[in-house]
């Protein structure tokens, strides 16, 4: 690939540093620092002091924005929420997030083995921030990644997949949550609807499974990822993303990409509790205040899903073994808790109290360092 018209650039906005690459123009992967913090020494002797997985997707155009646009949109979003992951889970790093507009590749004939030297000369240049595998992009992309970037500074290597210990953390989530929303029931005797079937969805809804659910919808934009689980899973009962945030069920899972749950469909979900790996399942703040107004129990998504980066931190940057990983997972339940605790307590919905006390960790960890 030629290298004329391509240019690397530094955005500062009102909470954002964006480090971009673009071509003719058209941005072809951009990173997004939403927080740094006194960061993690890992393994390798490299501080990583902000943290993010790389997303690759095809945004298209809305009514409301571009496609660059709207992808620029989903990076500071998911940067954002990264930040408020990791300082409740009380991790010495800000967060970051990559994101690659795969629309654009195409259209600057730039190829993937094209963009990852130019791509890995761009996380050299940052030097403290650490990405891995996100929605679109494999263990075997980071692997060709990592090749152009200082050691240390991308994961997400296949003994590592992150994405087992998500689940995990999702069901150990789940097993407070419900204590709260269902008190003297157990996980096996209640319904569920998991929206989105990728490498987290698949494992939890296997997981429910394996722990005795047999009342379960499941639903994903990918038809092949459905029958994959009703394969594995039988007594699923197959939906459509869309019509599955709305089945009378106890407990809905967003498992899928976020924004699905908005101020304009609260009303009509019909589940007790919401729970789930993906993030930013909120399209705005309203929608987790309005679904407290509805009685509807909300187990934030930066609290559930951490699991992770908790194993990208333990396995990866630190190089620690499963058990100690395994032990530190316990904070997703102790989180929980203390989320659903002070929104009983103090009334307030469970989304305004986790970014509360995400953002109070936050400033506490750096007054400290």
């Amino acid at each position: 690939m030629s290298m004329e018209g391509v240019v690397y650039t530094s955005e500062l906005e009102e909470d954002h540093t964006v480090f971009v690459i673009k071509k003719n123009g058209k941005p072809l992967v951009a990173v997004f620092i939403h927080s740094r913090g006194p960061g993690i020494l890992a393994s390798s002797g490299v501080s990583v002091r902000s943290l993010g997985g790389c997303r690759k997707w095809t945004y298209e155009d809305t009514s409301g924005m571009s496609a660059d646009e709207a992808a620029y949109s989903d990076g500071r979003k998911l940067s954002r929420g990264m930040s408020h992951k990791a300082w409740m889970a009380r991790l010495r790093l800000g967060g970051g997030k990559s994101v690659i507009f795969e629309h654009n590749l195409e259209e600057c004939g730039v190829s993937l083995s094209e963009l990852w030297p130019m791509f890995g000369e761009l996380i050299r240049s940052i030097g403290y921030y650490h990405t891995a595998e996100d929605a679109g992009t494999t263990p075997e992309m980071m692997a060709e990644l990592a090749k152009y970037a200082p050691e240390g500074l991308v994961g997400g290597a296949k003994e590592h997949d992150p994405s087992p210990w998500t689940a995990l953390g999702v069901y150990r989530a789940l097993n407070t949550a419900v204590r709260y929303a269902f008190p003297g029931k157990r996980i096996k005797d209640l319904s569920f609807a998991i929206q989105g079937l990728g490498n987290v969805g698949s494992v939890v809804a296997e997981t429910l499974k394996d722990h005795g659910v047999c009342d379960m919808y499941i639903a994903d934009t990918i038809y092949d990822r459905v029958c994959s689980v009703h394969h594995e899973v039988p007594t699923a009962i197959k939906s459509t993303p869309d019509e599955i945030l709305y089945k009378d069920v106890d407990v809905l899972m967003p498992c899928a990409l976020g924004g699905c749950i908005t101020e304009e469909n609260v009303s009509r979900i019909n589940a007790s509790l919401v729970l789930g790996c993906a993030n930013n399942q909120l399209a705005t703040r309203g929608a987790g205040v309005l679904m407290h107004k509805h009685g509807i129990w909300y187990a934030p998504d930066f609290v559930v899903n951490a699991g992770g980066l908790l194993a990208v931190v333990e396995l990866d940057l630190l190089r620690h073994d499963s058990e100690a990983l395994d032990t530190r997972l316990d904070i997703i339940s102790e989180n929980v808790k203390t989320v659903l605790d002070c929104s009983l307590k103090t009334g307030r919905a469970s989304s305004e109290v986790a970014i509360a006390i995400a953002k109070e960790r936050g400033e506490a960890m750096c007054a400290s360092a």
